[in-house]
C-alpha cells in the first residue's frame, strides 16, 4: 500500500507537528521525556496499581 501524492503532502505537514510542539514550549526534549514518564507514573498511581480507577472512599 502506498500513498497517493495529497497522502504525501498530508504527512508531511504533520511530521512538522511534534518538532513545533517541542519548539513553543521551550523545553528540551529530555525535560519532555521525564516529564511524560512523571506523569505516566502519576496516572498509573491514580489509578491504582490494576490500573482501575480509585474507589471513593
Amino acid at each position: 500500500m502506498t500513498l497517493t501524492p495529497a497522502g504525501r503532502a498530508l504527512r508531511a505537514e504533520a511530521e512538522k507537528i511534534p518538532p513545533a510542539i517541542v519548539a513553543r514550549l521551550g523545553m528540551e526534549l529530555d525535560e519532555l521525556q521525564d516529564l511524560h514518564q512523571a506523569l505516566t507514573r502519576v496516572i498509573a498511581a491514580a489509578r491504582g496499581a490494576d490500573g482501575s480507577k480509585p474507589q471513593d472512599g
